[in-house]
């Protein structure tokens, strides 16, 4: 793959268009140099658990494990951050305040987010299965043993990039609170200052003005439709969608039905009954290749890595 000038990797024909993942040259130099700084901070550190947050920091954590040519130790996925929010909290509550208070420089300054630490509280409970997967692992690399000291436990935490911050400066205090108390030692990481990476992708690999076209006749209308593909096409390349604030896997039986949920709740954003994504997609590229979308995915973002 050459990180100038774009990179691709075609699919077997099966059912319709074959699909052709493009990643730009720019995404593409950004990922591996983020690869590069988080691997070499991975040999200083030496975590012994590597968090890993869902649904794009997975994605992009292809690229670091493409560069370092194994899988990453003691690696634990998590689905947690600002878009739980409206799923742990009433529809009569006043939801939580997430957002930086305070200046600083760089996207991992020292800032303060109003509200985290009674949105961190929240969110206990909801997690529970994640504290003790994440206790049986400690538990397994210290023989059960609590540490002190200079045995504190290191723990990375990987995410895709920064926008805001809240979900970095979220996620530290939980871990450090809720799961491991306070003798850890932690380290946050991102792998690109792209916050619109994937988008980038998803929107060199397909012809989404075409596609909305063929959905709508209303010029009024492209832009909605072209929003509402790319938002079901982020959610094939990710492999998983939510629902309620969980992540379920998509597949063959429900494709169809999360791209009408998709559109119902678009729709009602906009006051529009829209159609559904999953049809025009279908009728293109026909399911083989959407449901192999994410793994070819994950495959070229570890080919950028290598490369």
């Amino acid at each position: 793959m050459d990180g100038e000038k774009g990179c691709s990797l075609k699919t077997e024909r099966r059912r319709g268009v074959k699909i052709e993942i493009v990643v730009p040259g720019e995404v593409g130099r950004i990922l591996k140099e983020g690869a590069k700084r988080v691997s070499e901070t991975i040999d200083v550190f030496k975590p012994e658990v590597v968090v890993v947050l869902l649904r794009s920091g997975a994605l992009a954590v292809e690229v670091l494990e493409g560069y370092r040519q194994e899988g990453l130790d003691h690696r634990v996925d998590v689905n947690i951050g600002r878009e739980l929010v409206k799923h742990i909290y009433g529809e009569d509550e006043e939801e939580p305040r997430l957002y930086l208070t305070s200046g600083g420089s760089g996207p991992l300054a020292d800032w303060q987010i109003a509200d985290g630490e009674q949105y961190v509280t929240r969110l206990e409970e909801s997690f529970e299965a994640g504290n003790q997967a994440i206790k049986l692992i400690i538990d397994k690399l210290r023989g059960g043993r609590e540490t002190k000291g200079d045995q504190s436990t290191r723990i990375m935490i990987i995410d895709d990039c920064v926008n805001q911050g809240a979900t970095l400066k979220l996620v530290a205090p939980f871990f450090a609170r809720k799961v491991w108390g306070d003798d850890i030692r932690l380290s946050l990481q991102y792998l690109s200052e792209d916050g619109d990476w994937l988008t980038k992708i998803v929107e060199s690999s397909f012809p989404i003005d075409n596609l909305a076209r063929q959905m709508t006749r209303r010029e009024k209308e492209i832009e909605v439709y072209k929003e509402l593909i790319k938002i079901f096409l982020l959610d094939l390349a990710k492999g998983v969608s939510k629902k309620e604030g969980q992540l379920m896997e998509i597949n063959e039986d429900n494709l169809g039905g999360i791209g009408a949920s998709i559109a119902r709740q678009r729709g009602e954003n906009y006051g529009l009954s829209l159609k559904n994504p999953a049809d025009i997609l279908l009728s293109t590229y026909g399911i083989e290749e959407l449901i192999g979308l994410h793994q070819r995915m994950r495959f070229g973002l570890g080919r950028i890595g290598i490369s």
